[in-house]
C-alpha cells in the first residue's frame, strides 16, 4: 500500500469519521424507537436500522458511481430487494402492532415475496449475456442441485399444505424457491466472470441468499408443523445476520472503491509527472529527438529536430507520420520499419533526404519503441544526427585520394621515364664529351639529383603498396637478404666503408622482396650521415619472445648519433632528417611501414649507452616463419 494515498485523502477520512458518527447516533435513536414501539428484538431493530440508514444509501451510491451496465443491473436489483424487504419489516413489526391491523402482517409477507422480483430480473439479465461462457457440465450440475432442492421443498409443502398455516406455507415456499433460484444464478455468474469486482458483488448476493434460505426454511418447517417445537424464533438470527452481512460487505466495497479511485488519481498524477519529465528531457537534450504515438504520428519534437529538418513545430506535430513517410523511401527502409512495429529498435545510417530546395542532407536515425505496463508498444522515440558534413568530408577525402593516386601514377610512370631519359643523356655526355674536372660537377650533380628523384618515386610507390595492404608474404632467408645488402654497400669509390657482420644460418622469416629495402635504407642512412671512414656492424641472431621464435637484426655505425629528443620521431612521415644532402625524407618512414607489414618491430638507441656521439644502433625484430 502507498501510504501517500492516505495522506492525500486525509480530508476524506475526516468526512467518513463524521458521517460514521452521525450514522451511529441515528441508528441508536432509530433502534430505540423501533424496539420500543414494535415487537422487535434489539438485534433485529439494529440490523434493520443499519440496512435502512446505511446499506440502502450505499447501494444507491454504488449504482450511481459505476458505469458498468452489469453492475448497475445488480445494484438496482439488490436495492429493490432490500428496500422492499425493509419496508416489509417495518409494516410487519412496527405498523401492525402500532395500529392493531392483523391484515398488515399478511400484506408484509406478500410484499416480502414480491421483493425477490427485482433481484431475480437483474440476475437473469446478467446471466443472459454470459450464459454461453458457462460450461455444459457446470450448467447440468447447478441445474440439478437447484431442481432437486426445489422439488423437495415443493413436495413437502404440497403434502402438508392443509396441516398447517396455508398462507405461511405458500409464502415461505415461494421465498425458498426464489432463494434457490438466486443462489443458482449467482453461482453461475461467479463461474463465468473473471473480474474481481463482479465476483465480489455476486459473492455478496450468493451469501445473502444462503442466509435468507436458512431463515425461510426454518419458517417453512414451522408453518408445516413438521418440527417438535417452534423454529421461527431462530430464523430471525439468520435474517439479522443477512442484513448485517450485506451492509458490511457493501461498506467494504464502497471504501475499497474509494481507495482504488484515490490510487487511480495518484497513478494518473504520477503518469502525468512522468510524461512531463519525459517531455522536458526530450526538449532539453542536445540531440535531435522526436516522439511518435503508436500510430506513427509525431506528438513532440525538440528544437534540434526542427533545425535538422528545417521545419516549424506546427508543420510536423500531428501532420508528419513516421510510417507513411518511411514507406515512401527506399525498400530497405520500409523493411526496417516493419521490424520497428514488431518492437525492435532500428538504426538507419546516412539516409538521404531532400529538404525543400536545398541540397540533399544525410541523416542517421536510431528509432526504438517504448512499452506500457502490459508489454504493448505505447510510443516510438527517434533520435537523429545530421551527418551531412561527415559525408561531404569523406567525399572530399575520396576525391583527394583519387588525385593523389593520379599524381603517384604520373610520377611512377611519366616523370620516372623522363628522369631515365635525362640520366641517359647526362651519362652519355660524361662519357663522350671532354669536360674539365672543375666543370665536370655541372653534369655529375644533375645526374645525382635525377637519381635521387627516381629513388624517391620508387620509395613512394613502395609506401603506397605497403599502406594499401595488398602485399603478399612468403618465407624468405633473412641471412641471404643481409648478405646482398652488404655486398652492394661494401665498396664505395668516394668513402671508406667497412662492414662487419655476424649472420646466423637458416633464419627464415615471412616477408617479400621489399624486405631488402628495410636494410638497404638503414645501411645507406649510416653511410650518408657519417663523416670520414664508416664502420658498420650487422648482427643476426635468434630470439625467444613470448614463447615464440623471432630473429633480431642490429645495424650499428660509428656516426655522429641521433639526439635523444629526435629518437621518438625519426620514423614519423614528417621527419626530414638532420642532413638533407642525398636524402629524400621518407627512408626511415618507409622502413617502419615495411617492418610493421611484416609483423615486426624496429627501435633505435645509442651504440654506447648514454653517449650518442659514439654512433647509433637500429634493432629490427621479425617473427620466424
Amino acid at each position: 500500500m502507498d501510504f501517500n494515498i492516505l495522506k492525500l485523502n486525509k480530508h476524506n477520512l475526516w468526512v467518513y469519521a463524521l458521517i460514521g458518527l452521525q450514522l451511529l447516533v441515528l441508528i441508536s435513536i432509530a433502534t430505540f424507537l423501533m424496539s420500543a414501539v414494535g415487537k422487535l428484538s434489539l438485534a433485529t431493530a439494529i440490523s434493520t436500522t443499519i440496512m435502512f440508514l446505511l446499506g440502502l444509501p450505499l447501494l444507491i451510491l454504488s449504482y450511481s458511481s459505476t458505469a458498468d451496465k452489469k453492475l448497475k443491473a445488480v445494484f438496482f436489483g439488490l436495492t429493490g430487494n432490500l428496500a422492499i424487504l425493509s419496508a416489509s419489516g417495518i409494516i410487519w413489526y412496527v405498523l401492525s402492532p402500532t395500529f392493531g391491523f392483523e391484515w398488515l402482517v399478511l400484506a408484509a409477507k406478500a410484499l416480502m415475496v414480491a421483493g425477490y422480483v427485482p433481484l431475480i430480473y437483474a440476475l437473469i439479465k446478467a446471466y443472459s449475456e454470459d450464459h454461453e461462457k458457462l460450461g455444459r457440465k457446470a450448467k447440468i450440475f447447478i441445474g440439478f442441485v437447484n431442481a432437486s432442492c426445489s422439488l423437495g421443498i415443493l413436495f413437502f409443502a404440497l403434502t402438508h399444505l392443509f396441516e398447517g398455516d396455508a398462507f405461511d406455507i405458500i409464502v415461505y415456499t415461494l421465498a425458498s424457491l426464489a432463494d434457490l433460484a438466486i443462489i443458482a444464478l449467482a453461482a453461475a455468474l461467479l463461474t463465468v466472470n473473471a473480474r474481481a469486482t463482479l465476483r465480489y458483488i455476486f459473492s455478496i448476493v450468493f451469501c445473502l441468499m444462503l442466509l435468507s434460505l436458512a431463515g425461510d426454511s426454518l419458517n417453512l418447517i414451522d408453518a408445516l408443523n413438521a418440527g417438535p417445537y417452534s423454529l421461527s424464533a431462530y430464523s430471525s438470527y439468520f435474517y439479522d445476520s443477512m442484513l448485517l452481512f450485506t451492509t458490511a460487505a457493501l461498506l467494504i466495497y464502497f471504501l475499497y472503491q474509494d481507495f482504488c479511485n484515490a490510487e487511480i488519481v495518484e497513478a494518473n498524477k504520477r503518469l502525468s509527472d512522468a510524461r512531463h519529465a519525459m517531455n522536458d528531457l526530450v526538449m532539453q537534450m542536445p540531440d535531435a529527438a522526436c516522439i511518435f504515438n503508436r500510430m506513427g504520428d509525431a506528438i513532440l519534437a525538440n528544437n534540434s529536430f526542427l533545425q535538422v529538418f528545417g521545419v516549424r513545430r506546427e508543420d510536423i506535430i500531428g501532420k508528419f507520420n513516421l510510417f507513411g513517410h518511411a514507406y515512401s523511401l527506399k525498400c530497405d527502409v520500409a523493411d526496417k520499419v516493419e521490424l520497428l512495429k514488431k518492437g525492435e529498435a532500428i538504426f538507419m545510417e546516412r539516409v538521404k533526404i531532400s529538404l525543400k530546395a536545398e541540397a540533399p542532407s544525410y541523416i542517421s536515425f536510431k528509432i526504438f519503441p517504448t512499452f506500457s505496463g502490459d508489454g504493448a508498444i505505447s510510443s516510438f522515440i527517434a533520435i537523429c544526427e545530421d551527418v551531412t558534413s561527415s559525408v561531404k568530408a569523406e567525399e572530399e577525402l575520396r576525391q583527394a585520394k583519387t588525385l593523389i593516386e593520379l599524381y603517384i601514377d604520373l610520377m611512377g610512370h611519366d616523370i620516372s621515364n623522363m628522369n631515365q631519359i635525362g640520366m641517359g643523356y647526362l651519362e652519355l655526355a660524361l662519357e663522350t664529351i671532354d669536360v674539365k674536372d672543375d666543370r665536370r660537377q655541372l653534369l655529375v650533380k644533375p645526374l645525382e639529383a635525377m637519381g635521387n628523384s627516381s629513388r624517391l618515386i620508387d620509395n613512394v610507390k613502395k609506401l603506397r603498396r605497403a599502406n594499401e595492404g595488398d602485399m603478399s608474404l612468403y618465407p624468405l632467408d633473412l641471412g641471404k637478404v643481409l648478405r646482398e645488402v652488404i655486398a652492394e654497400h661494401g665498396e664505395s669509390p668516394a668513402r671508406e666503408v667497412a662492414i662487419e657482420y655476424d649472420i646466423a644460418e637458416n633464419a627464415i622469416v615471412k616477408a617479400n622482396e621489399l624486405l631488402k629495402d628495410v636494410f638497404t635504407n638503414l645501411v645507406s642512412n649510416s653511410i650518408k650521415h657519417s663523416g670520414g671512414s664508416v664502420r658498420i656492424n650487422i648482427k643476426l641472431e635468434p630470439l625467444d619472445k613470448g614463447g615464440k621464435k623471432h630473429y633480431r637484426v642490429t645495424v650499428e655505425d660509428n656516426g655522429p648519433g641521433i639526439p635523444d629528443e629526435l629518437k621518438p620521431i625519426i620514423f614519423d612521415r614528417l621527419w626530414r632528417g638532420r642532413n638533407r644532402a642525398g636524402g629524400n625524407g621518407i627512408g626511415l618512414y618507409l622502413v617502419k611501414a615495411l617492418v610493421d607489414k611484416f609483423s615486426g618491430n624496429i627501435t633505435v638507441e645509442d651504440r654506447v649507452p648514454g653517449d650518442r656521439k659514439q654512433g647509433t644502433r637500429f634493432i629490427v625484430t621479425l617473427p620466424a616463419a
